[in-house]
């Protein structure tokens, strides 16, 4: 319980690209009713509009300092490669009712990540994720935003960990311009699944 109350700290998606602290989650109540799904872990996710398809791995918080996945140590959101998509394990998984939030690259060291392009996506843009028993779930973008990281706590965060209605997922990722090695906005991308 302690890790669902967490507060995730940096989550940094490139070199310089921080979320400050991100409240863990759990999956919320739908109607005031429990949610009980039987959904497997996320294995890979596509994206026809940007030509992405991904891996997805599993990410939680760090106990420990280990770079490159927990570079700035305890408290930090886990990263996945830039190879990779990562799935906050402490929030719902794609399919299952409530917000799962998936995690990318815009770059690291020069090499475009599966995120680059996040912001270009529009409404009805669509996402599809496939977990480990091989079902997939299409859901269907209503909403892209870019905040300013100042903002965050009051706007992002919301945006990430708030009350879902029903299944749904949020891509973030770091975007805008970069100074001093960082960039200042992120981009969420929200989807609903399709009925």
């Amino acid at each position: 319980m302690r890790r669902l109350l967490i507060a995730v700290a940096g989550l940094a998606l490139t070199a310089g690209c921080g979320m400050q602290a991100v409240p863990a989650a759990e999956a919320p109540p739908v109607n005031g009713d429990p949610v009980v799904a039987a959904v497997a872990a996320p294995v890979s996710l596509s994206i026809p509009a940007l030509n992405v398809t991904d891996k997805v791995v599993p990410v939680g918080i760090c106990d420990h300092k280990a770079p490159p996945r927990c570079e700035k140590g305890v408290g930090e959101m886990e990263l996945p490669d830039i190879s990779e998509t990562g799935w906050y394990k402490l929030a719902p998984k794609p399919g299952e009712l409530g917000r799962a939030v998936l995690l990318s690259h815009v770059d690291w060291k020069g090499t475009p990540g599966a995120f680059k392009h996040l912001p270009n996506l529009k409404p009805g843009d669509t996402v599809t994720t496939r977990d480990a028993d091989g079902a997939e779930v299409k859901f269907v973008v209503y909403d892209t935003q870019q905040i300013l990281k100042v903002d965050f706590q009051k706007k992002t965060v919301p945006l990430l960990f708030g009350t879902a209605t029903g299944r749904e997922v949020a891509l973030v990722t770091c975007s805008g311009t970069v100074t001093d090695g960082n960039y200042d906005k992120n981009t969420i991308v929200r989807a609903r699944a399709a009925a």
